[in-house]
């Protein structure tokens, strides 16, 4: 089984300000669905990361970290 181009991601920045976003630099993947649909744990999962992705057991208004 090929190795998961994923592994071992990083969380690089948080911004509201689209002019501070890094230089595109391939590939983009979105995740999209309701609150707690398990978006962040999908991510956590797919990049082998524990707390990658900022996960709660209850919905939370959209956050800037």
């Amino acid at each position: 089984m090929p190795s998961n181009p994923l592994h071992g991601a990083s969380f690089v920045l948080s911004t509201p300000d689209p002019h501070k976003l890094p230089a595109d630099s391939g590939a983009e993947i979105a995740f999209a669905g309701r609150s707690n649909a398990g978006k962040s744990s999908a991510l956590n999962a797919l990049v082998g990361v524990h707390g990658l992705a900022r996960t709660s057991r209850t919905p939370d208004a959209p956050s800037i970290w």
